[in-house]
């Protein structure tokens, strides 16, 4: 009988050291799952940012070609008041310019108005409110107001990125 006793602490004593080895394998292959998940999230973030990044610097490159930049750079330097034809030129050049950037700012749930999407590539492109005015017929505070409404609606952490980071330069 004693040797059924100790035969039997034996094979439990084995069996909870087994339970206990197999906890901390599973806790340590959870820490390095989550680890690994993590990673990879990062990794798409920084993708994620390098083709919008990638997409914008291309887009600002084809409206550096056209007449509504030179344009623009004009009343830049000599702090023009742009005629309504001016201005509508150089939307027209930046809507076609940045045609291949819009599906990257349209990936959040709300829509994206026409006034906040050329705020925004202005944003990028380091327009300021006063010429951003001028260019879309509004008023400084209405632009800075449709600036505030934006930087809500960028869901997108590589736009929201994107944004700050071009902005705040």
């Amino acid at each position: 009988m004693m040797a059924y006793i100790i035969s039997s602490i034996f094979v439990l004593t084995i069996w909870l050291a087994g339970i206990y080895i197999l906890r901390n394998a599973s806790l340590r292959y959870a820490a390095l799952q989550a680890d690994v998940e993590q990673d990879s999230a990062v990794d798409y973030l920084n993708s994620s940012l390098l083709k919008i990044s990638e997409a914008f610097i291309s887009c600002r490159k084809d409206f550096e070609q056209t007449s509504g930049y030179k344009l623009l750079q004009e009343c830049r330097d000599k702090e023009l008041v742009l005629t309504n034809e001016q201005a509508e030129q150089i939307k027209k050049s930046l809507y076609i310019s940045f045609g291949t950037f819009r599906p990257y700012i349209c990936t959040f749930n709300g829509q994206l108005s026409e006034t906040e999407l050329f705020c925004f590539i202005m944003a990028l492109l380091k327009i300021d409110n006063n010429l951003c005015g001028q260019i879309l017929n509004m008023t400084d505070s209405s632009v800075r107001s449709c600036k505030t409404r934006l930087k809500g609606k960028l869901e997108s952490e590589s736009l929201r990125f994107l944004y700050i980071e071009t902005t705040q330069k």
